[in-house]
């Protein structure tokens, strides 16, 4: 009697928190009644992720979490940028044989549009740090799709300028890896996060924006805008570069050259999402 009268309470507690505190969607705006796990959709149901829905779940309503990219093959071995195809193999894109990148290999978790799209501006403009937690989530499942984390001796997130840390309050990469820690001990999540290592890789040039600017602006941008404080820290190390989003990999290729200088065993990239 007593487990059933809890049972009844809890489902009415969970109704009226729906009703009184209803969520937001961040991409279309609409209130939404928040999933619970136990509604996942199951493993495999129409190609969905069901880890991925839980960790969207309240951030954006069913309709959009639907309408999420996972970035899958086929796509660039190098930048990791999906083709307009589905058919054919994982190979090289036509830019990257043309402009070898000073980074091993990019690999992204959603393609940036639509609700993904929304979801990462809001977090990043918005200041809705509440979403660093589902977002270092499904990062760190990125993370350990494509790589063994006992391989990488450094995580470096993509360094702020002091002027544009101070405008924005943080730093979205740094935050989501600061979050790793916990999702390590998971019982399905044992691999432990790489080394964080901030403060030696800096952003010594303020620049303007990269948003509007085409990829050869883009380059001349970033000249000169990063540097290394103790450049034999990376010396030998395998380095983990990570961002929030890679456009057209203008920033991460300059942050890579300077890595790749100080003589770094290998430096690979890790987005949140990619555009295309």
């Amino acid at each position: 009697m007593a487990s059933l009268v809890s049972h009844v309470l809890g489902a009415l507690s969970t109704v009226v928190v729906d009703a009184v505190f209803p969520s937001r969607c961040c991409s279309c705006g609409r209130f939404f009644k928040l999933r619970r796990k136990t509604e996942s959709s199951s493993p495999g149901s129409q190609g969905r992720d069901p880890e991925w829905d839980d960790d969207l779940a309240g951030s954006l309503c069913g309709v959009c979490i639907r309408l999420v990219e996972r970035v899958g093959s086929p796509h660039c071995t190098c930048c990791g940028r999906p083709f307009d195809s589905t058919q054919g193999v994982d190979h090289r894109c036509g830019h990257c044989r043309e402009n070898p990148a000073d980074y091993f290999r990019a690999r992204s978790a959603a393609v940036y549009r639509g609700a993904f799209k929304a979801l990462v501006c809001a977090y990043k403009y918005q200041y809705r740090v509440e979403l660093t937690v589902p977002l270092a989530r499904i990062l760190w499942e990125t993370l350990n799709f494509y790589w063994d984390p006992r391989l990488i001796d450094y995580v470096i997130p993509v360094p702020l300028h002091r002027r544009r840390l101070r405008e924005r309050g943080f730093n979205q990469a740094e935050l989501m890896i600061r979050a790793w820690p916990a999702m390590s001990g998971a019982p399905d999540r044992q691999r432990k996060p790489p080394t964080l290592l901030t403060d030696n890789l800096v952003r010594c040039r303020y620049t303007a924006p990269q948003t509007g600017l085409d990829r050869r602006q883009r380059v001349t941008n970033l000249v000169d805008a990063f540097q290394l404080v103790d450049p034999s820290t990376v010396r030998g190390r395998r380095v983990l570069l990570v961002d929030d989003v890679l456009t057209t990999g203008a920033t991460v290729n300059a942050c890579a050259r300077v890595l790749r200088r100080a003589k770094a065993a290998s430096v690979e990239v890790l987005t949140l999402a990619r555009a295309i």
